[in-house]
């Protein structure tokens, strides 16, 4: 992660966001969710709530793996009560069906509240920053 200067326990937070995406971790990625979790992906329409949320990752994980997700983040920002992350990134998704992969490039925000000991994710945003690019299988 290329910020600087953030709490620890914010990064830690978005490290553990990375590492849950990349392992198609659905029951880490539950955890960091906040009950009222939203998630707007793309042109798809929001979906609210953390098992909603949730059920909408396992659905890609279940579809593709995600292992080559790479996120950097530009900016963090961190209040006594929350974190807004913006990060660019990129992500092979390789369908487990052995179908033609998608190259991904695009942006992210997350949004966190403070939940004790540590931060809950409020908001994701993702969207596309380039065209996709197709991944020939060999």
């Amino acid at each position: 992660m290329s910020v600087q200067g953030i709490p620890s326990s914010v990064r830690d937070a978005l490290a553990a966001f990375d590492a849950a995406f990349a392992r198609g971790d659905t029951g880490t990625l539950n955890v960091l969710l906040d009950q009222d979790a939203q998630l707007m992906w793309n042109n798809n329409d929001t979906i609210f709530g953390r098992d909603a949320v949730t059920s909408a990752f396992k659905e890609l994980f279940e579809w593709a793996d995600t292992s080559a997700f790479d996120n950097t983040y530009h900016t963090v920002e961190a209040t006594d009560t929350g974190v807004f992350a913006m990060s660019d990134f990129t992500e092979s998704l390789m369908p487990r069906d052995g179908s033609a992969g998608v190259y991904v490039s695009g942006r992210g925000v997350l949004f966190f509240r403070s939940a004790g000991d540590g931060w809950l994710i409020t908001r994701l945003l993702s969207a596309r920053s380039a065209p996709d690019g197709v991944i020939e299988t060999t």
